[in-house]
């Protein structure tokens, strides 16, 4: 049976957050797209869903058998690492910039 689109919501991660996982067949024979969404606030309180990110992962099927929960899960798990390193990255530009900013400007000798 092929399928034309998968959707769950919500998938929650180990964090305890709620992302949409939505799967479909991708250009690519044997091939899915899986997307990942945030619930948001639209217009006039309305629900709505953002996608995280601009793209999508394209998974093959053969190779994870078929298995379209271990491939949300792993999109999930994904996210949430990248998240966890861009958030360090964010976090030491702004210590190395406030070390910038209390420095007197002399050279230091090593």
């Amino acid at each position: 049976m092929s399928f034309k689109y998968l959707e769950k919501y919500p998938v929650v991660s180990v964090e305890g957050n709620e992302y949409l996982v939505s799967i479909r067949p991708s250009m690519a024979y044997g091939k899915v797209e899986v997307r990942l969404y945030t619930k948001a606030k639209g217009w006039f309180g309305r629900e709505r869903f953002n996608q995280i990110g601009t793209g999508c992962s394209n998974y093959g099927e053969k190779e994870w058998n078929y298995d379209y929960i271990r491939m949300a899960i792993n999109e999930v798990i994904g996210y949430e690492n990248d998240n966890k390193g861009r958030q360090k990255h964010r976090a030491s530009q702004k210590k190395a910039a406030e070390a910038f900013e209390k420095w007197d400007g002399i050279e230091v000798a090593e």
